[in-house]
Formats: structure tokens, sequence, C-alpha cells
């Protein structure tokens, strides 16, 4: 199972970044984070995992 982090907020290290194209054909960026620690609730002793978020990029439509 892989490893799971309350919502909140934390403070993290970027490991990399960059552009791909998704199997549907978008473009999206991505980027690979450390996370170290949770600042609310503070917790200094949390296991560090990488984690890696995508984001699609696409127009932005006007809201009619």
């Amino acid at each position: 199972m892989t490893p799971y982090y309350e919502p909140g907020l934390y403070k993290c290290r970027i490991l990399d970044q960059g552009y791909t194209e998704a199997s549907t054909g978008t473009e999206q960026f991505w980027i690979k984070f450390l996370v170290l620690k949770a600042i609310e609730p503070v917790r200094d002793n949390l296991e560090k995992y990488s984690r890696m978020a995508y984001f699609p990029l696409t127009e932005k439509r006007p809201i009619a």
C-alpha cells in the first residue's frame, strides 16, 4: 500500500519538474516533491516519502 498523508499543510522540497503528454494527449506539467514535515498539525516525526503531482494544461475558457 502506498503511504498516505492526511489533508493539511506540509513543508516539502521540490526534487524535479517538467512537462509531458498524458495518455489522453493533453500536455501536462508534473512536479516531484519530498514531504518533509506536517505544519498543521505540527508533526516533525513524519515519515518522508516522495510524491508526484500532475496538472493538465488546457485553455481557460470564459464563463458564459
